[in-house]
């Protein structure tokens, strides 16, 4: 090991595809408010969100995505 901290490869949610669904790989925490209503709706590390699950724009711009197992669906 080298030292150097690997991330997975992700898009921000706002990013993802019509009809796909990822797996939420970092939230933000630039915004204590925002975190919190993460936090409110469920969405942490691990995740699987759609991009018609109903979030708000601010939780949408803080979340980033990897995609899915099994793609898109």
């Amino acid at each position: 090991a080298d030292g150097t901290v690997r991330r997975p490869t992700a898009i921000p949610l706002t990013e993802l595809p019509a009809g796909a669904r990822a797996v939420v790989v970092r939230v933000s925490d630039a915004q204590a408010d925002v975190l919190r209503e993460c936090a409110a709706c469920g969405v942490r590390p691990g995740v699987v969100l759609g991009a018609a699950d109903r979030l708000s724009d601010r939780v949408r711009a803080a979340v980033w995505v990897a995609p899915a197992a099994g793609g898109p669906g």
